[in-house]
């Protein structure tokens, strides 16, 4: 029985071996190159607009009032605190808009 189950483990073990080994290392990359960059940038990319129109490399950065403000090419306003993004209404109002949760992404944000 072990000589039996040693050369059948031998056939399918070395293929499937290779197949789980290739796709580990591919995840492991992948997780090392997303951590590289959240710690190269130190916080999460911008998230899509109210509208769904601009992602993340679509936004300006502008001073108001000694803030960083992000300016969309729709013309909405953000701000960071934290985690969370706020929208900056016409009037000044702060809206809640978006929060980050670590591994798991953006999160619509219903407190300030």
């Amino acid at each position: 029985m072990a000589a039996w189950l040693r050369t059948k483990a031998g056939v399918w073990g070395i293929p499937l071996g290779l197949m789980l080994g290739v796709i580990a290392v591919h995840f492991g990359v992948h997780f090392l190159l997303w951590f590289s960059e959240m710690a190269w940038r130190g916080r999460p990319p911008m998230p899509d607009c109210r509208r769904g129109r601009c992602g993340g490399d679509d936004f300006f950065i502008e001073r108001q009032n000694g803030q960083k403000t992000y300016l969309c090419r729709c013309r909405f306003r953000y701000r960071r605190k934290g985690l969370a993004l706020i929208e900056i209404t016409p009037e000044g109002k702060e809206l809640p808009f978006l929060r980050w949760r670590p591994f798991r992404g953006w999160f619509p944000d219903f407190k300030l």
